[in-house]
């Protein structure tokens, strides 16, 4: 990925930039030049997260690899250009392998050369990788060991306390989340770009305790900001959790006419954001965003469009290697089989994979609510059953007898408990 820009997404000063910045580095970085590698170096570290948020990553790639080329292994610039160009191959499709063995041989570097800032930069960079991976563990292991590195740097500290934040996000510990951003924005400035960058997850965590005000005053605050700043990535994220606000909004309106505004509102939002986000060509905020959409549309019985959505969520989930969010996925479309074709069964299977993809990477918020959701669905298949012929009854028995089982495997015993009352009530016709 990463191969055009958005020209009409950047400020004149940002377009500048990387105008003057491609040209520079189109002289300089020729064989014969004699240019200085070390100033090459410290331009394109400079401007590496403008050129990938902008769509550049490969045409960055190429810039990271010929200026490498021309520093020492053993100068501490090499190591800072292999972590950038770490991060750079795990924005580009297909290269996320090189990306893992970049980055753990630069830390076994540190490791022999111990330079605490740089080095817990990394580990932070490193740490947001396995999170893509949904190696959530990892990634904490990662964080934990940057905090020890960067005790001296409060800016640095404030990234990896709210780095943390998100690994508790994906771990459904919210309170916990919110105390590490707390932290965070404690230790950082109101404009900050990496104020703004966490902003994404806090606000996910402040929703589901509830604090949809202070949410909502924050993201229109960050909006603002990114739009002033021209972080279009950033501002498209914020509005994709401003969208999740009204369509929680709409899940509690009194009826349906009351909840459409909220609706139609969410859904402009995440048109938006997709108008966005693809010329950005950014995989995995892509994809949530098209689940969002899909999300929205299985509720408004526009299931083609959801279906689309959703199963294209999915695949680019799949491609990253991205479990806790594949299994998010088939919640919904679990949900939509069932909305759209009546086929519990089939949605089951989606509600099955789920509780596996949940429980491999350790999500236990996910893993209860594809439980939550298998419960619902295998209630509406008992509650048929009971007019239907025995034979019927008796494959629903031995459906609800599987995931009582793969529910007891999970951890959930209240969940398989439920299963079982289902089993005995069936059983008795």
């Amino acid at each position: 990925m990463g191969t055009t820009t958005n020209p009409s997404a950047l400020t004149r000063e940002q377009q500048a930039a990387l105008n003057n910045l491609r040209g520079v580095l189109g002289r300089q970085l020729r064989p014969a030049s004699k240019t200085d590698p070390t100033l090459l170096a410290e331009l394109i570290l400079q401007n590496a997260s403008l050129m990938r948020e902008n769509g550049l990553a490969s045409e960055l790639l190429d810039y990271l690899q010929r200026v490498r080329e021309k520093v020492d292994a053993e100068n501490p610039l090499y190591a800072r250009l292999s972590i950038e160009t770490a991060v750079t191959l795990d924005a580009i499709d297909g290269r996320q392998q090189e990306a893992g063995e970049f980055f753990q041989t630069t830390l076994a570097w540190y490791q022999a050369h111990p330079i605490p800032l740089v080095e817990g930069q990394a580990r932070i960079a490193y740490g947001r990788f396995l999170i893509h991976r949904s190696q959530l563990q990892e990634a904490m292991v990662q964080y934990q060991q940057a905090l020890e590195s960067l005790k001296d740097y409060p800016a640095e500290t404030a990234i990896a306390q709210s780095e943390m934040g998100r690994v508790l996000v994906g771990q459904g510990k919210f309170g916990e989340a919110v105390s590490r951003f707390e932290k965070a924005y404690g230790l950082s400035s109101g404009d900050d770009k990496s104020t703004l960058r966490l902003l994404n997850d806090f606000a996910a965590a402040l929703i589901e305790l509830g604090e949809m005000e202070r949410t909502e005053k924050l993201l229109t605050e960050g909006i603002e900001t990114a739009t002033q700043q021209g972080l279009w990535l950033v501002r498209a994220n914020l509005r994709r959790q401003m969208a999740y606000i009204y369509h929680l909004r709409a899940e509690k309106s009194s009826d349906a006419v009351s909840a459409q505004p909220y609706l139609d509102e969410a859904e402009r939002l995440l048109r938006q954001v997709v108008a966005e986000m693809l010329p950005l060509q950014n995989t995995l905020d892509l994809a949530v965003v098209y689940h969002d959409l899909g999300r929205i549309e299985t509720q408004q019985h526009r299931f083609t469009e959801a279906e689309a959505h959703l199963r294209l969520s999915l695949e680019l989930f799949q491609r990253l290697g991205n479990l806790r969010n594949e299994a998010v996925v088939e919640i919904t479309l679990g949900t939509l089989v069932v909305l759209k074709n009546g086929d519990i069964v089939a949605g089951n299977e989606h509600l099955h994979r789920s509780l596996h993809l949940a429980d491999k990477v350790g999500d236990g918020f996910t893993l209860r609510q594809a439980a939550e959701t298998l419960t619902r669905l295998h209630q509406l298949q008992a509650n048929r059953a009971k007019t239907q012929p025995r034979e019927i009854r008796i494959r629903v028995i031995d459906q609800l007898s599987f995931s009582r089982a793969k529910l007891a495997e999970f951890g959930l015993p209240e969940a398989a408990q439920v299963m079982a009352s289902m089993m005995t009530e069936l059983e008795a016709l």
